[in-house]
């Protein structure tokens, strides 16, 4: 069958238009808004009584809002959409109407916290890591710098680092001690001025003040890293031929959510591999919240090869750090009220 003859649309979907159309998912099945949605889909609301709107409700909601065109050519994508926001407890499904590919009957019924009514972070259990990169690319950065080698001969080098508000990164105390940070850095394809660096003595956290306003996400949220959960660094590791510094992301999970080394510093342990040039770059779980930042790898000092395990700062270390570097630099923690 020709592309010409075929009358459903079956590519993807773009990250974009997900997002948008998961918002519009929770507005219609809200029941809260279930006499308001009744006058648009130009339904007659049932006496003393919400009932579920359907999947092909939602169909007709997105053709009257003109929020999709051609949206029932799209049936197959949209099933899927409702499907994913359903396992996600995000929907909860309650019913089947008798439509075979758009009859499943939904409420929005998820409470959420303070916090996550600021923005749609939260949409990241649903839309999975393709979200948490949309989310997260625009405000993970990349700090560059030189180190110089024992011969004095100056050699570029780069962290990573995350835009915590409009004037300053949050990255690792030993991204701003190892080399030499750049007086002038590039953050998505503008140019701003480092008017300060600030690493933390103990604590392998650090901030850099930036002179003029960035743009930036005012509505992330840390949380404390979970056992087992699945976790997503983002980061700008060192690529050997490659002919610039792309942003990675690598997946893993939580493999111990708290530890102390001789010296008394606090880390967690993470799957995920990360390589030299991640460091500073956040670690997000897959709920949308940071749960730390990428610090160095834990080495045995024995000769023997033994794998490293990768490590994390923990928001509560990083909360103490900001604190003892006397900025009133604040970063957003869920507290779930």
């Amino acid at each position: 069958m020709s592309d010409s003859e075929r009358y459903s649309r079956l590519a993807p979907l773009s990250i974009e238009i997900r997002t948008h159309l998961s918002i519009l998912a929770t507005v219609l099945f809200s029941p809260m808004n279930y006499h308001a949605m009744c006058k648009i889909l130009e339904k007659e609301p049932e006496p003393n009584r919400i009932t579920p709107f359907s999947g092909n409700d939602f169909l007709t909601f997105l053709s009257k809002n003109d929020a999709l065109h051609e949206a029932d050519r799209y049936m197959y994508r949209i099933r899927d959409l409702l499907k994913r926001l359903s396992d996600a407890n995000i929907l909860t499904e309650v019913g089947h109407s008798n439509n075979p590919l758009l009859g499943g009957e939904y409420y929005f019924l998820k409470e959420l916290t303070n916090r996550e009514r600021a923005d749609h972070i939260w949409l990241s259990s649903a839309l999975g890591p393709e979200y948490i990169h949309y989310i997260y690319s625009p405000i993970t950065i990349q700090v560059t710098g030189v180190w110089i080698d024992e011969e004095g001969y100056k050699k570029p080098d780069a962290g990573t680092a995350l835009i915590l508000n409009e004037n300053w990164l949050v990255t690792c105390a030993h991204v701003l001690t190892d080399m030499e940070v750049d007086k002038e850095q590039k953050i998505n394809g503008d140019t701003y001025t480092v008017i300060d660096i600030l690493p933390h003595k103990t604590i392998d956290i650090g901030l850099i003040r930036i002179k003029d306003k960035m743009h930036c996400n005012n509505n992330i949220i840390f949380s404390t890293p979970i056992l087992s959960e699945t976790i997503y660094t983002l980061g700008y590791p060192r690529i050997p031929q490659a002919s610039e510094s792309p942003i990675i992301m690598n997946k893993g999970e939580i493999i111990n959510p708290s530890i102390s080394t001789f010296n008394n510093t606090k880390l967690f342990l993470y799957s995920a591999i990360t390589h030299p040039g991640n460091s500073g770059g956040p670690i997000i779980s897959s709920t949308g919240n940071i749960v730390g930042i990428v610090t160095g790898e834990v080495i045995s000092n024995s000769k023997e090869i033994i794998l490293p395990f990768y490590a994390g700062v923990p928001t509560e270390e990083i909360i103490k750090a900001i604190s003892e570097l006397n900025t009133a630099v604040s970063i957003p923690v869920e507290d779930y009220r």
